[in-house]
């Protein structure tokens, strides 16, 4: 795509007049050989050590998801799915893992929760493919520092006594997982120990066994016969390239790549535009971006139950893009989700993310779900693994995302690697918050690449996101500049309303000359470890 943005300083200067920041600062860090971004220090810290003893970027990410599964339960988890990346820089290679849980082959009905909404786990199906065709550590190696976590007890985290607070819900309808998080009727708070042994033992059982044990062993008769159909498969990584010289690779459907890549697509497309002082503005056209992602999402599903390849080739086409560019008002929106093509809505949440760059410029992004707070909140009692609700995710409205046997739901989720057109890596990125994760990587990016901001400062940045169902809502962080919220109310008409709840949280790496910049969001708490 050809590059209209040319920023001086004079004009940088002007937009960080209006740059306001998240409450909850990130945690940032530079490294000269390698360095592990991920939501939790001590995960962030195994996945450090499993390259330090000579790990690989896969190795590593393995490790670093298998301990956030343990000690962010609400957020990802053993009975949940995944996507991956991969940026094999020796063979110039990227490969998408797709991961994600399937519907079971006899299914008849889905709900939001419980025991109606379980799909079958890919997760550790996944590490099994992934490990491999790219592990260099034995398989049991990448489940010891987790066990071991396991074993001693862990802490409460900030992020998951606010899961816990808001999920009393799920908690009641579970006697294990409450059994497990409250104590004498109150949840527990940051810093109180969890020891779960029996999920203990389980992880022992498939470190020993291997990850049969968990589809077709015992750890498998105690949760559901389809964990059997157990998959997880390699397919391509969508690609686009963005300012001439970069290459964008991302989840693929029934991933979240697409939107995104549609979103930076038509970001490309405003090039110097971007670079006008009126943040109001800026930030509609950006709302508008995000309508029309939402849009194209609607469209998706697990593409082997859809003839999906043309419009996924749209969707990363300039002629798309300047289409769709075309069609954005600058002076007002719309409030109708059919002017901007929505059929269906997506609404997953409940995410993890670990972004790696290790010595030899491996790079690996990815993100993994059980997809609501707690999943389906079941837990299985003799194994100790809390199971995801995936089937949630299905649309009864969509064509290409109903229910199906054996079949993928849609996914917000966009694990992304960025490279230059010198087969480097520029930034590995992804994002937690569900339908989040596409607003907040392309805020971090539109900042980071086309405004030239530091990534500190683009991850810190207050952000914006854009919901279509039900009230075209354009929600805005408490940190906003109050000026410019006011006039995408009053100019441009949007429905604006402050963010509330969990929002989305980026971990970020970049190549900064010789070094490695790592940005863990403080907004959900984060860590960054690395080697020099």
């Amino acid at each position: 795509m050809f590059s209209k943005y040319i920023l001086t300083t004079t004009v940088a200067l002007v937009l960080l007049k209006y740059q306001c920041y998240s409450a909850d600062p990130s945690v940032s860090a530079q490294f000269k050989k390698s360095a592990v971004c991920a939501g939790a220090n001590k995960c962030a810290e195994i996945g450090s050590s499993t390259l330090n003893n000579g790990g690989s970027a896969v190795d590593a990410a393995i490790a670093t998801m298998i301990c956030n599964n343990l000690v962010h339960p609400h957020l990802a988890g053993y009975g949940g799915g995944f996507f991956m990346t991969i940026y094999d820089k020796a063979n110039k290679h990227v490969d998408f893992l797709n991961a994600r849980e399937k519907a079971p082959g006899d299914i008849s009905k889905a709900s939001k929760t419980g025991v109606n909404s379980i799909a079958v786990p890919g997760e550790i199906a996944g590490y099994a493919v992934a490990h491999k065709k790219y592990g260099k550590l034995s398989w049991a190696a990448l489940f010891e520092p987790t066990i071991k976590l396991c074993e001693s007890g862990y802490q409460v985290s900030k992020a998951l006594e606010k899961a816990l607070d808001s999920s009393a819900d799920i908690l009641n309808k579970d006697e294990t997982l409450r059994a497990l998080f409250a104590s004498g009727g109150d949840t527990k708070n940051e810093g109180d120990p969890v020891k779960p042994g029996k999920l203990c033992e389980t992880l022992k059982a498939i470190a020993s066994k291997g990850a049969d044990e968990f589809y077709k062993g015992g750890v498998a008769t105690s949760i559901i016969d389809d964990l059997k159909k157990k998959s997880a498969e390699w397919g391509n990584p969508l690609k686009t390239t963005l300012l001439d010289d970069l290459t964008l690779y991302t989840a693929n459907a029934p991933g979240g790549g697409a939107p995104l890549a549609l979103a930076l697509n038509l970001i490309d497309e405003y090039g110097n535009e971007l670079a006008n002082p009126d943040a109001a503005l800026r930030i509609h056209r950006l709302s508008e971006i995000w309508k029309y992602s939402v849009a194209a999402k609607s469209k998706l599903g697990d593409p082997k139950f859809s003839s999906l390849d043309g419009l996924l080739k749209a969707m990363t086409s300039d002629a798309y893009a300047k289409d769709i560019k075309s069609k954005i008002n600058d002076k007002e929106t719309y409030h109708d989700a059919s002017h901007y093509g929505v059929n269906a809505d997506v609404q997953d949440e409940g995410t993890a993310q670990v972004s790696i760059i290790d010595a030899d410029g491996n790079a690996v992004s990815a993100t993994s779900s059980l997809n609501g707070p707690f999943g389906s909140g079941v837990v299985s009692e003799s194994t100790g693994i809390i199971m995801n609700s995936a089937l949630s995710d299905f649309s009864p409205e969509s064509e290409a995302n109903k229910i199906a046997p054996n079949k993928r739901p849609l996914s917000s989720m966009a694990p992304s690697i960025i490279i230059d057109s010198k087969d480097n890596v520029k930034i590995v990125i992804g994002a937690t918050g569900g339908p989040k994760i596409t607003t907040a990587v392309s805020s971090v990016l539109v900042r980071y690449l086309w405004l030239k901001q530091g990534l500190k400062d683009a991850v810190d940045g207050s952000r914006y996101h854009q919901d279509v169902y039900p009230n075209m809502e354009l929600s805005y962080e408490e940190s906003c500049d109050a000026h410019v919220v006011s006039q995408l109310k009053d100019v441009y008409k949007h429905n604006t309303v402050e963010m509330k709840g969990i929002t989305s949280a980026v971990c970020a790496l970049s190549r900064e000359g010789d070094s490695i910049l790592g940005v863990a969001d403080g907004r959900r708490g984060g860590s960054v470890q690395g080697s020099n």
